[in-house]
């Protein structure tokens, strides 16, 4: 079950890394360049149509560009993508072939360290190395501090780095930081599964106090977010209600991502007065503009 758990966990963050790796065509080797720009969508985990067929092809094309451009980084870190995938999806799902997924695995590891040797100060290679190997270790920790050095802003390293963090006794650094990270990531649904992860690392490193005000918080977030659904399918009274109880009527605890979409909710149905009240909760300076217009619209209202 934990194999399983940790196959699954790999695969989600091969998913991120793609939308993550800021591809540049690095090589000034036009034909390296092709077959790199080929071979993606055949290697992509989350493609529409994959095969194992297609992923073989686009491995056998990164390669190639690599042979014709031995210092091309990009072609290495999709290459060592490309190989961890392979083992995971299309070797790992046979009976009896662990031995060859491993081969695979490792594969991609070395190609990832090449990657790091070429471009030291580029994260990607660093993150893809980083969830080629075994989670929750020394050596995983060492390369996401390495991360954390280079690109200190990503949520995506913020992320993890502040559940390193926990594990080496900052607790409240690590906290600030997750939290920080998943007001940043892409998607609701990702914030809250890192508010989750974080009560878990909590509880199992023995914080059950933090652990009991993290879950509060997505207790909080959960009832926020169906009182704003209901504003926007036009229960507003009731709507408003929930969002005050789970906030106890201070709106300066949500987060900018909350903010945001309430202010945005609030100003479709025409509540202009509240949604600029948030507005200036979020930033009176940058949104001054957008604040003005709304009390405007409120008092021609």
């Amino acid at each position: 079950m934990k194999y399983r758990k940790v196959i699954i966990v790999l695969l989600i963050n091969l998913i991120i890394i793609n939308l993550l790796s800021n591809i540049y065509a690095q090589s000034t080797n036009s034909e390296a360049i092709m077959l790199h720009k080929e071979a993606r969508p055949l290697t992509a985990v989350d493609s529409v149509g994959r095969s194992q067929e297609k992923h073989e092809l686009g491995i056998r094309k990164l390669e190639e560009a690599i042979k014709l451009d031995p210092s091309y980084y990009d072609a290495y870190v999709s290459l060592s993508k490309a190989y961890q995938a392979y083992g995971i999806v299309y070797i790992g799902s046979q009976v009896g072939n662990l031995e060859r997924q491993d081969m695979y695995l490792n594969k991609a590891r070395r190609v990832a360290k090449k990657a790091m040797e070429i471009a030291p100060n580029r994260p990607e290679a660093y993150l893809q190395y980083w969830n080629s190997i075994e989670p929750e270790t020394e050596e995983s920790r060492q390369i996401m501090r390495k991360l954390f050095e280079i690109d200190p802003n990503n949520p995506e390293i913020m992320y993890p780095r502040g559940l390193d963090l926990i594990d080496e006794g900052r607790v409240k650094e690590g906290i600030v930081l997750v939290l920080n990270a998943a007001d940043r990531l892409a998607g609701e649904g990702r914030a809250s599964h890192a508010k989750e992860r974080l009560a878990e690392r909590l509880i199992n490193s023995g914080f059950e106090k933090e652990a009991a005000e993290v879950s509060d918080l997505i207790k909080r977030d959960e009832k926020f977010y169906r009182g704003a659904g209901e504003i926007s399918r036009g229960n507003i009274e009731s709507g408003l209600n929930m969002v005050k109880e789970a906030t106890n009527g201070d709106y300066a605890k949500l987060s900018l991502r909350q903010k945001g979409y309430f202010a945005s909710v609030l100003e479709e149905k025409k509540l202009y007065k509240d949604a600029a009240d948030i507005f200036e909760l979020m930033d009176r300076e940058k949104y001054k503009e957008k604040i003005t217009e709304l009390r405007g619209k409120a008092k021609n209202k």
